[in-house]
């Protein structure tokens, strides 16, 4: 018996010790649950992939980024023309609106 115990409490030794948990305090089921969650890397990556959704719904609720471009045209140096051109896309018929909900359904499926 003592050959199966004593590897165990070697092997949980350093991990107690990284979570913070004294070997000689009693482990309560609220204590375990903690360790559990902090340290599951599936639960870790969820919660990851939870908070870039939330970024992916913000981002769905900006309107979107004016765009600027220059034109420059040089006809034998007897005449140069520049033009800039500064535009912004305008949404019609609820776009916006339907792409946060779309974004909403994302994160609720990644929620789930």
């Amino acid at each position: 018996m003592l050959k199966f115990v004593l590897p165990l409490c070697v092997a949980a030794w350093p991990a107690c010790a990284q979570a913070g948990v004294e070997p000689s305090a009693p482990l309560t089921l609220s204590a375990a649950l903690v360790l559990a969650e902090e340290g599951h890397p599936g639960l870790s990556a969820a919660r990851q992939a939870l908070a870039a959704e939330d970024g992916v719904v913000r981002q769905a609720g900006l309107p979107p980024n004016p765009t600027m471009s220059l034109e420059r045209v040089d006809t034998q140096r007897a005449g140069r023309e520049t033009t800039v051109l500064l535009s912004q896309p305008l949404e019609l018929g609820g776009q916006r609106a339907a792409r946060v909900r779309a974004a909403q359904r994302g994160r609720e499926g990644v929620a789930a």
